[in-house]
């Protein structure tokens, strides 16, 4: 991110701070399952941090009780993961990290980001999408610190249990069709 963005990461280091020395948990809430799309429709679509902070921030959903509820912690800096229990005050095993990323060969040297194929608009090839676009890593447990240091290149985060990208779009509008 840009300068506009160290808002963001100061205060995700406010929130850092604030568990380590005065023992104040990350601020999160917990709702049931049922409330998961509705959340999650509603952080991409209205959510700054993770949007400057692309690839550095991230909304971590907390997976708990078997599956019938969550917690939900935003902005938060994705590649401390396998930290976030110590780091937060949230115990956690199963997660979800929702984080908003270019792709692999969005820009670079000899990279055109104006050529015709840059875009998909089709589901089917979400992971090939190049613009801004959410990636949701699925973790059935937390990666530990040599998992994050032997991701693949490119990678935020290392290999999760299950990824899956959604396609980008332009207005970063995420809505489904009537």
């Amino acid at each position: 991110g840009f300068i506009h963005g160290f808002r963001y990461t100061a205060r995700a280091l406010f929130h850092l701070l604030e568990w380590r020395n005065h023992g104040v948990p990350w601020p999160a809430v917990t709702l049931p399952t049922t409330q998961l799309l509705s959340v999650v429709v509603k952080r991409l679509n209205e959510g700054s941090g993770f949007y400057q902070m692309f690839s550095v921030l991230g909304d971590v959903i907390i997976v708990k009780d078997g599956g019938s509820s969550f917690v939900y912690l935003e902005e938060f800096p994705v590649r401390l993961l396998p930290a976030l229990p110590k780091l937060t005050g949230h115990q956690a095993e199963e997660v979800i990290v929702m984080a908003l990323e270019y792709g692999k060969d969005f820009s670079g040297a000899g990279k055109d980001t104006f050529r015709s194929d840059r875009a998909t608009g089709d589901a089917d090839d979400a992971h090939h999408s190049n613009f801004l676009h959410p990636v949701f890593y699925h973790y059935k447990k937390l990666p530990t610190e040599k998992e994050m240091l032997a991701r693949p290149e490119k990678w935020i985060l290392p290999r999760p249990t299950h990824l899956h990208h959604t396609v980008e779009d332009f207005l970063t509008s995420f809505t489904a069709p009537n």
